[in-house]
């Protein structure tokens, strides 16, 4: 996949919070869905909203936090580093927790969005 999608686990969470669900009726998924089971339609499926999950990309998420939640996760440069990658999350201009963790490669950007969207999931929503 060229796209970063969230892993299922945590789309099923985004949806427990209020993140929209892309939906045509109650028995047709649009886009990128997880089936309950877990696989993964690119394209969307036929089945019950309830039992699927809204396939978000890592910017989606993002946006969504930033605009509905009025949460954000700023990924920045540490040059004191040897991994230099890490995340700060802000509610409006306080910021509310700061990465003290394993720290990220360059390479590893996406994966410290992720950390954070899911830092922000199970703390602070």
């Amino acid at each position: 996949m060229n796209e970063d999608f969230v892993p299922f686990e945590l789309a099923k969470k985004l949806k427990e919070k209020g993140f929209p669900q892309r939906t045509f009726g109650s028995y047709d998924m649009v886009g990128p869905t997880y089936f309950s089971d877990g696989r993964f339609y690119k394209d969307g499926c036929i089945c019950h909203k309830d039992e699927a999950y809204t396939a978000p990309t890592i910017p989606q998420v993002m946006e969504w936090l930033r605009n509905e939640k009025k949460i954000f996760i700023v990924v920045c440069i540490d040059d004191d580093s040897d991994c230099p990658v890490t995340y700060n999350i802000f509610r409006e201009t306080d910021c509310v927790h700061h990465h003290h963790g394993k720290y990220f490669a360059l390479s590893e950007w996406s994966k410290c969005e992720m950390a954070g969207i899911k830092t922000v999931i199970n703390k602070f929503i």
